[in-house]
């Protein structure tokens, strides 16, 4: 991501994008959910600000399906939480597949 950011200050948008794209697939491979949640954090943050929404969308999306998987559920309000931010922040509406995982959620939290 720090690649991608100095990418960003030269004004190489396709570099910085390319080397988020690629910090986005390493992300997949971090084991600790949480970890990996805040890593899909600043990757939407990075595409919502550089113009590239309907990537931001896609990350916000396995963001939400990270962090239905993490098991402690103290850890897993955080990450509800940081997220909403970011809905918040770049005015993203839920989709169909958001409020499915999000349903997903409380059905296993309220069992």
């Amino acid at each position: 991501i720090g690649i991608a950011d100095a990418h960003h200050r030269l004004e190489k948008h396709e570099e910085a994008v390319k080397t988020l794209n690629e910090a986005a697939h390493l992300a997949e491979s971090v084991a600790q959910l949480a970890s990996r949640s805040n890593a899909y954090d600043e990757l939407a943050k990075r595409f919502a600000e550089w113009g590239e929404t309907a990537r931001a969308r896609e990350i916000t999306l396995e963001n939400l399906e990270t962090i239905a998987k993490i098991r402690d559920e103290s850890s897993q309000a955080v990450a509800l939480a940081n997220l909403a931010e970011i809905y918040e922040q770049y005015i993203f509406e839920l989709s169909e597949a958001d409020k499915a995982v999000i349903h997903a959620i409380i059905v296993k939290a309220e069992g």
